[in-house]
């Protein structure tokens, strides 16, 4: 078993992983993170590789308290991503881990290992970059003006909640953002999580204030068709019990394409 920093330039490792992975749904994490965190590191279990080009393991990012798994990770790796996890002061809150349903049951059944339940990995049927009936459908939500962040200097971000405002302003490097506007203020913000060559991870928030007058669907819907120009796909992951973003990813057309199970290692 070994670990790998990706750094500025991928190592042998990462290459590797990516060219086993390939660009799809359910990959997008692990392999937006490779392609986009510097950080991230991978962990590889050596002691079950064989002769094929099948690679088990996982990508940590430990801005994000995370690790994403592929493959089929073991639970002998469990000690590694502790022992990461503790590195980066992650003692107190644990590791979320999103792992491949083939090799979930075993890390379940860990003593400190906490279910956060099935993640539901879904797409847009139909949505290519050049592809005019969903996008019709999508633009029709765009109700609320909304704008393009180009960075986390953007004045509009001081209208956020504090809380909120941080996390963007700790994004390295920064995505592509979107925010819906009531007003002067930002009323719901989306980004691209993580990006791969052809799909984006969809991350969004709306200001309590300013929840169920349609700025979540505005925002997101304005952040896809701005990313399709891009030539970008979305992905939404979404925990099965929440029925908000649920409900949210059905408005938009997103349809299940496969899931992974959320836990967290204590």
């Amino acid at each position: 078993m070994t670990q790998h920093d990706s750094g500025a330039h991928l190592g042998a490792e990462a290459t590797r992983v990516l060219a086993a992975l390939g660009d799809e749904p359910l990959h997008v994490e692990a392999r937006g993170l490779l392609l986009h965190r510097p950080a991230a590191v991978v962990l590889l279990d050596r002691a079950g590789e064989t002769d094929d080009a099948r690679v088990h393991g996982f990508v940590f990012a430990a801005e994000h308290g995370m690790a994403i798994g592929f493959g089929q990770p073991p639970v002998a790796l469990a000690d590694e991503l502790r022992d990461l996890a503790d590195d980066h002061g992650m003692v107190q809150e644990g590791l979320e881990l999103h792992l491949p349903l083939a090799s979930s049951e075993e890390w379940l059944a860990l003593p400190d290992a906490k279910s956060l339940g099935l993640h539901r990995v879904q797409v847009i049927p139909g949505l290519p970059p050049d592809s005019g009936e969903q996008g019709g459908c999508l633009e029709a939500l765009v109700r609320h003006e909304y704008a393009v962040l180009e960075s986390r200097r953007e004045p509009l971000l001081e209208t956020l909640p504090r809380a909120l405002r941080a996390e963007f302003e700790a994004m390295r490097p920064w995505p592509f953002v979107v925010a819906s506007l009531a007003g002067e203020s930002i009323a719901s913000i989306a980004s691209a999580f993580v990006e791969t060559e052809s799909y984006f991870d969809v991350s969004i928030d709306t200001v309590s204030d300013f929840r169920r007058f349609g700025f979540g669907a505005a925002c997101a819907a304005a952040l896809i068709l701005e990313q399709r120009k891009r030539g970008k796909r979305p992905v939404w992951m979404v925990r099965e019990k929440n029925r908000g973003s649920l409900a949210l990813s059905s408005k938009l057309g997103f349809r299940d394409v496969g899931r992974v199970q959320g836990l967290r290692l204590l």
